[in-house]
């Protein structure tokens, strides 16, 4: 298995050649832009292609991240067996793979365990029709449980219910809101571990112990580890300040110390110091230390004074019983939420790994017999993103890649662009595999890409130079030494993104900023006032600030839209930029999308951008509105929403007129919409009645109740289609800005009612539950792209991972990083486990106990790690050009630009509080000029700059003037000859309709299906649905018919044929499965051992047997007909098909004898047959499927079928189909 593979790969580096050629387990770290899927496909194709390897795509298993990676990796695996067909056409091993691909394991992690966990329902006790709830449906579930069993706390009058009600009221103020984040936010960790009961367990018992010695074995190793980093600190500053020599000669003389007394010395010595300073010394001498004097108060409290009670004891009992209730919810909720889900055939994706989780490892947690035939199964194991990985889903791959000398992993990744720890990554599990694997000897290779094909050299060598100064271990997640930094790649060929391509003046990166001098804001005393601690800032302050940063970007791209050529590979040639060639990327679209889009479409550039998310759009708080008061019409702020919007038209005067039926503040709106209309006595008397209005309120208010009736009667669905089109509100979307990507925002809200349809119990109030539940998931509706053919693309930093841009403008580089996670009351960590803050009863106020304290830090340097590569994402998504943007204070500027002194042990990149404080501080080394900020603008070393002040008003104020419609890339006006050639199109009729009512693929069992319909007049095209409803298990617990067949096939799919020859050894044979967990118990006592014995003593069943060898059971294939080739074979087809249209038919064989020769093929059937002609009418029925079976495998292995049989199983009668003839129905 280590021996390397030859075959040759054109035009690759040594770096990805020695990729694609190692074996066993290789960890690739692929910097951005170096080409890693090249380089795993090259990987993947070579080995298929390496007869000696006996590699085929149907034996390596391929996990992406999300449906479209998958999809585009087997699209160009499937593009590079192609070339590689037409110099080897006669290479009959490629169409063999070509073939195969459609059935190849390439996709996510998810639709893997999807399907393992359906094949093995009967060992999980599931429904075997279990449905996959997405998202929204989970948290929509997730959230009556909770409900349901919150609802039992409060009426419940047990001891547990009683703590749960005084856990409320400590913690939450008695609201369940913040309790239910909690519990959610547990219950979510726990399902990404891989023993998630275990940590369960364990955080259990740590809070079921009266004496605190989880937490004092904390604060001894925490205290140790605090000592060891400040003398570092210490050491650093000892020459130049005594106060901090005499601190580090305090902190070496407990270097050893080991007792519980050392930390109450220590930390009083410490604070004994703070209190003495040298004459006129102290301000100068004490401000770099005013962290370490606070951080030792934090220590000093958690030791006794005196004879006092222990503190950290005292902390522990006011605590611990308010964690183990909580942990007691988060284990009811588990159950809860389980059964719910169960008692509906439901399951949620953290499910699908957990259940797969279950069959792969046994009770000792080691691999299951299930797990080694996978193993035996997949001869490559390759996984991309492997840096996103959780501790459940890597247990998952580990269970099923080879170990030892059949290792065969190749996992792909870069520590550097892991940014999704909000979904539960763990970039530690990549990084310790690194570390692991690089000694020698390791049990596996880690190997680097590190020349970048994407970026322009000089924005290369920004990247370089920022982060060499940044990122290190305890802050990104690794080292940017050499070793990370991204080479430009292939400067021969990409001499055109060479620095010696450009004029000596070109920068290809520009930091842009808006300085707010004091001026501006007089209320402005701290010097980090452009900041706030809780990551959004002041509202008003905020908006004000992006939207002058908005006219900034936005002018800065209509420059550069004027001035900038970029290279079109395509052209071999430089053009002008195009507006589409452009992104604008922001950390985050919260407060900050909707002013860049308003703010561009007044400075006339075009932008296509989800403006404050989907459910903030304006279309789709209209839609809610009314459907919020289609289900209670007494809501007053969702009534007067409809009424003011399209869908009602009311003007303000409309409704104040309205409003003076009812005078009385409280009674509702709907109570005086319907008193004016219904009691005319009731309209003011000195009031001129608004001409119209009468006929608008009665109209509304028939709507109203028709749509009511609607949605009690029929689909929610149903009903929205039937409100657009008499409101005509998806027509007046069109007609506004952005009027393509609000239509798209409707459509998909009709789509998801429509998918809520079939799980309607609730009616109109679940639906609108399945969207809170949505909205407080932060769970984003997918929508298509506005489709604007010419426009800036705007995009957050995460949407953007994976893309690439001629043009990128990064912004909103001055606001704070959002740290409210770091600051709750309760933080989950995993290193330290469930970590609350102290709230003394009747103190009414709470401090960080000591895991609290300790899991903050932590925590904070993970999330400021991810910041910095979140920040690393989005400039390495810049081809040839870079703009950097935000706003910033004057006086924090200044501060920055100095350099402020250090005061932590912390890393430079830990001390920032937003992506500007990483980056001014290192001006002066980017631009080569100590004296940058004293310019307004420059060009640099490695990038220009421009500081512009905020108070000008071209940034205060919006611009007057709308630019030209053509210039916003809006239309112009469609002349006469236009007009009609577009009347020409719109009459245009396509000549071959029946070709619009074929699939393009489907499945030879869809044939068969129609086959039995050919006597009917109309012939059906070959698509078909499933029911909505389930086909359950029956009453009294036996299988189904369909059960007991599948049970039969799973069992012939894996009964080793050597052992088939007397009923005793199937026996055997299935006693053996059903211990490795292959068969349920169930679906054992329903074979029928008698007729499988029958049928393996048969002439057809010999015959298999003696060449087991060249045995393939369920043998997936994929195979091109054209419509003319099945209409000369008999097959009844639409007609008016163009007679080059084919179709691809896809499907599996049970089970095929490849020859060198010739191949047999034989399928079973398990059908119950009844009267004297049940068996003819079968055979007729399946004999044009097996004939169509044996065609695909024909055409595929390049090999006549020259045996066919159909065995009926339950009759006992094989049956041989003639293959001499040609396939006729």
């Amino acid at each position: 298995m280590n021996t390397a593979l030859s075959t040759p790969v054109a035009d690759a580096t040594p770096e990805q050649l020695a990729a694609i050629h190692q074996r066993g387990d290789v960890l690739l770290m692929a910097g951005a832009g170096t080409g890693k899927t090249r380089t795993l496909v090259e990987r993947a194709v070579s080995w298929l292609l390496d007869s000696a390897a006996g590699g085929a795509v149907d034996r390596l298993l391929m996990v992406t991240f999300t449906d479209a990676a998958a999809a585009e990796m087997r699209r160009r695996i499937r593009e590079r067996l192609e070339r590689q067909r037409e110099r080897e056409p006669e290479n009959p091993r490629i169409e063999e793979q070509l073939a195969l691909l459609d059935a190849a394991h390439i996709q996510t992690l998810h639709s893997f365990c999807h399907a393992l966990v359906r094949q093995h329902f009967y060992e999980l006790g599931l429904d075997p029709q279990m449905i996959l709830l997405d998202q929204g449906q989970a948290a929509l579930l997730a959230l009556e449980t909770f409900d349901e069993m919150m609802r039992g706390h409060y009426e419940g009058d047990t001891g547990n219910s009683q703590q749960v009600r005084q856990l409320l009221q400590e913690r939450a103020r008695g609201w369940d809101v913040p309790l239910r984040e909690v519990v959610f936010k547990i219950y979510a960790f726990l399902r990404s571990l891989r023993d998630p009961r275990g940590w369960l367990a364990a955080q259990q018992k740590f809070f079921a112990d009266d004496e605190p010695r989880h937490w004092r074995e904390l604060a001894r190793r925490g205290f140790a580890d605090w000592t060891v980093r400040w003398r570092g600190f210490m050491e650093e500053r000892a020459a130049d300040n005594p106060k901090a020599e005499e601190l580090l000669g305090l902190l070496r003389a407990c270097e050893h110390s080991r007792e519980p007394e050392a930390m109450s010395r220590l930390t009083a010595q410490i604070l004994a110091a703070s209190q003495v300073w040298p004459n006129r010394q102290k301000t100068k001498l004490s401000k770099p230390l005013g962290k370490f004097f606070e951080e030792a108060e934090f220590w000093r409290s958690l030791a006794p004074q005196g004879d006092g009670p222990e503190p950290l004891a005292q902390d522990w009992q006011w605590t611990r019983q308010q964690m183990a209730t909580l942990l007691g919810l988060v284990e009811e909720f588990d159950g809860a939420y389980a059964q719910a889900k169960r008692a509906q055939g439901l399951l949620d994706f953290a499910d699908l790994e957990q259940f797969a989780l279950r069959l792969l490892y046994d009770e000792l947690r080691q691999p299951s017999a299930l797990a080694f035939m996978w193993r035996q199964k997949f001869q490559l194991v390759f996984v991309d993103e492997y840096q996103d990985i959780n501790e459940a889903q890597d247990a998952i791959l580990t269970a099923l890649a080879g170990q030892g000398a059949e290792a065969n992993r190749f996992l792909v990744g870069d520590v550097k662009q892991s940014i999704y720890r909000f979904r539960l990554a763990n970039p530690g599990i990549f990084q310790n595999l690194a570390d692991s694997w690089s000694h020698p000897g390791a049990a596996g290779r880690v190997l680097p890409l590190s020349h970048n094909f994407r970026s322009h050299e000089a924005i290369l060598d920004f990247v370089n130079g920022l982060f060499r100064g940044l990122m290190r271990r305890e802050a990104g997640g690794v080292d940017y030494d050499a070793r990370a930094e991204l080479k430009f790649g292939d400067p021969q060929r990409r001499r055109t993104l060479s620095r010696a391509d450009d004029p000596p003046e070109r920068r290809r990166v520009e930091l842009q900023l808006l300085v707010e001098k004091p001026n501006l804001r007089p209320d402005a005393a701290d010097e980090d006032e452009d900041l706030s601690e809780g990551g959004e800032g002041n509202g008003l302050a905020e908006r004000s600030r992006a939207e002058k940063e908005a006219r900034l970007v936005a002018r800065r791209l209509r420059e550069l839209k004027e001035e900038l050529l970029i290279w079109d590979a395509a052209q071999n040639a430089r053009r002008p930029v195009k507006w589409r060639d452009m992104v604008v990327l922001l950390r985050s679209r919260k407060s900050r999308a909707e002013p860049f889009a308003r703010e561009f479409a007044r400075a006339g550039v075009p932008l296509t951008a989800a403006r404050g998310g989907f459910f903030e759009s304006l279309e789709i708080t209209d839609l809610l509105s009314l459907l919020q008061i289609l289900d209670n019409p007494l809501q007053d702020l969702p009534l007067l929403a409809v009424l003011r919007s399209p869908m009602a038209g009311f003007k303000l005067a409309e409704l104040a007129q309205v409003r003076l039926a009812r005078r009385d503040s409280r009674s509702r709106f709907w109570t005086a919409l319907n008193r004016w209309h219904h009691t005319p006595d009731s309209r003011p008397a000195n009031v001129a009645e608004i001409p119209g209005l009468a006929a608008k309120v009665g109209l509304f208010l028939e709507r109203h109740r028709r749509w009511r009736e609607m949605l009690r009667q029929g689909a929610l669905s149903d009903c929205l289609e039937t409100i657009l089109a008499e409101t005509h509100y998806a027509e007046w979307c069109q007609t506004q800005e952005r009027g393509a990507q609000r239509l798209a925002n409707v459509r998909r809200l009709v789509e998801m009612a429509r998918q809520f349809d079939p799980l309607q119990r609730q009616g109109l109030f679940r639906f609108l539950k399945f969207v809170q539940a949505q909205v407080e998931a932060e769970i984003e509706a997918e929508v298509a792209p506005e489709p604007v053919e010419n426009a800036v693309r705007l995009l957050t930093i995460h949407q953007s991972k994976g893309l690439e841009f001629p043009v990128v403008a990064l912004a909103g580089l001055g606001t704070i990083i959002n740290r409210q996670d770091v600051d709750r009351d309760i933080i989950l960590d995993e290193q330290y486990g469930l970590c609350p803050k102290v709230r003394p009863p009747g103190l009414g106020r709470s401090y960080p106990s000591v895991a609290h304290w300790l899991a903050q830090r932590r925590q904070r340097r993970e999330l400021w790690g991810e910041e910095l590569r979140l920040l690393y994402v989005a400039l390495t998504r810049a081809v040839e050009h870079l703009c950097l943007t935000g706003v910033v204070t004057e006086k924090h500027l200044g501060n920055l630009a100095a350099g402020i002194e250090s005061k932590t042990p912390d890393p430079a990149a830990l001390q920032g509080r937003c992506p500007l404080d990483w980056i001014i501080p290192r001006m002066a080394e980017l631009a080569g000029d100590p004296q940058w900020l004293a310019k307004t603008e420059g060009t640099g070393l490695l990038l220009a700059w421009r500081l512009r002040d905020a108070a000008d008003s071209v940034f205060l104020n919006a611009p007057e003037t709308e630019a030209p419609a053509a210039e916003a890339g809006m239309p112009p006006p469609i002349p006469p000859a236009a007009l009609e050639a577009v009347a020409q199109r719109l009459r245009w009729q396509y000549p071959y309709p029946a070709a619009t009512r074929e699939p393009a693929k489907a499945s030879v069992t869809a044939l068969r299906r129609r086959l039995s319909l050919e006597d009917e007049e109309i012939v059906p095209p070959l698509v078909f649905r499933s029911s909505a409803g389930f086909d359950r298990r029956r009453a009294d617990g036996k299988l189904t018919a369909a059960e007991v067949g599948a049970a039969h096939h799973l069992f012939l799919q894996n009964v080793r044929l050597a052992r088939t020859d007397t009923e005793e050894a199937l026996r055997a044979e299935a006693e053996e499965m059903e211990k490795n967990g292959w068969l349920a118990e169930s679906q054992k006592a329903a074979l029928d051992f008698a007729a499988l014995a029958h049928f393996w003593k048969s002439e057809a069943g010999a015959l298999i047997r003696y060449r087991a060898d060249a045995a393939h059971r369920e043998l997936p294939f994929t195979a091109r007909f054209s419509f003319a080739d099945l209409r000369a074979a008999g097959l009844p087809a639409s007609q008016g098909l163009p007679e080059d249209e084919f179709i691809v038919l896809q499907g599996v064989a049970d089970l095929a004898v490849l020859l060198p020769e010739e191949l047999w093929l034989l399928d079973f059937k398990t059908d119950r047959l009844t009267g004297p002609d049940a068996l003819a009418a079968r055979v007729a029925e399946y004999t044009p499927q097996v004939r169509l079976y044996a065609l695909a495998l024909s055409r595929i292995y390049r090999r006549p079928a020259t045996r066919l049989w159909l065995h009926f199983l339950q009759a006992r009668q094989t049956v041989t189909v003639n293959a001499a003839e040609p396939i006729s129905f």
